[in-house]
């Protein structure tokens, strides 16, 4: 998930960290989506996630994005949108070195640009300091926002009169829960226990240390201070990394090849359902395949022979 211009507004502090990692564990919790790893940079969020389907996916990440935004626009009061685009979803294959490698690449947010020395001292939202240690627990604060207001209907009852309430610390307190979103592990380590899952990613960081040791020796001293400065808010960088986006996610040539194969039958079933929704054919709604979203708004005129719709 990209910011609008790739600017930075996700500058970490502790509100910030509490507030959108609260969105992430209430979207969690109403959805029930498998979250494996979590990280949120100045202008990006990458997620690592195992969905039961594309609708529970869609609906999440709808659900994230729009409460994302409207709590960086009040906690900082920018106006205009958020986010730049929509979310660039890439499968992973079943593969466990594919499924290793992307969390592996989550893990090295913040150290391989050379921000930080250690993928667990980045000062925002990240798993790595959860799934080392074995936890696999990351503690957000959700608003109850419907609260913070009184609705309150006008003389003609045509209008809601919506007014901000005015709460004391105690009583604003009282309108927040403390939320939790409990990772879970790769599909590949499902059946391994949190302590052997712990272990093995603390072998994934000293791998990564190891790999970025020239990198971090260029990390300045004070590079805390400098991620968390409040003026750095909505500033655009010059250049950002633009790069192909990858099809699949995938360890050998065999299972991108199989991945592939499999997306041109199912994009091949579904123009040809959609082209015969579109004239007319009501029994063509149940010849889309699995996991597809059937096209809205198509004016369904009865032809001979079949019912009005």
């Amino acid at each position: 998930m990209k910011t609008f211009q790739a600017r930075y507004f996700f500058i970490p502090s502790r509100t910030l960290n509490d507030i959108v990692t609260g969105v992430f564990a209430y979207a969690k919790e109403k959805y029930q989506l498998e979250i494996c790893n979590l990280v949120v940079l100045s202008n990006h969020i990458h997620l690592l996630a195992v969905p039961s389907s594309a609708q529970q996916l869609s609906d999440f990440l709808c659900l994230v994005r729009s409460q994302v935004a409207k709590e960086v626009q009040k906690l900082c009061g920018w106006t205009g949108g958020i986010f730049d685009e929509r979310c660039t979803v890439t499968p992973v294959t079943n593969e466990p070195e594919a499924q290793i490698a992307r969390l592996k690449y989550g893990l090295s947010q913040g150290l391989k640009e050379g921000l930080v020395p250690h993928p667990k001292l980045w000062p925002g939202i990240q798993s790595a300091t959860a799934l080392s240690n074995g936890s696999m627990k990351l503690k957000g604060k959700w608003v109850r926002r419907t609260e913070l207001y009184d609705h309150e209907r006008t003389a003609s009852r045509r209008r809601r009169k919506i007014t901000r309430r005015k709460l004391s610390r105690l009583q604003y307190n009282k309108c927040v829960d403390m939320l939790t979103i409990e990772l879970s592990a790769i599909p590949c380590w499902a059946h391994l226990s949190k302590h052997e899952v712990a272990k093995r990613v603390r072998a994934l960081i000293d791998e990564l240390l190891i790999e970025n040791a020239g990198v971090r020796q260029r990390v300045n001293k004070d590079y805390r201070k400098r991620l968390t400065n409040p003026a750095l808010f909505c500033f655009r960088p010059k250049s950002t990394k633009k790069g192909v986006q990858p099809l699949v996610h995938s360890f050998s040539s065999a299972a991108w090849i199989e991945h592939i194969k499999n997306w041109e039958t199912w994009r091949t079933r579904y123009a040809k359902a959609s082209a015969r929704l579109r004239q007319g054919i009501v029994e063509a709604l149940n010849e889309f395949p699995e996991q597809a979203f059937i096209p809205s708004g198509i004016w369904l005129r009865p032809t001979t022979g079949l019912p009005p719709p």
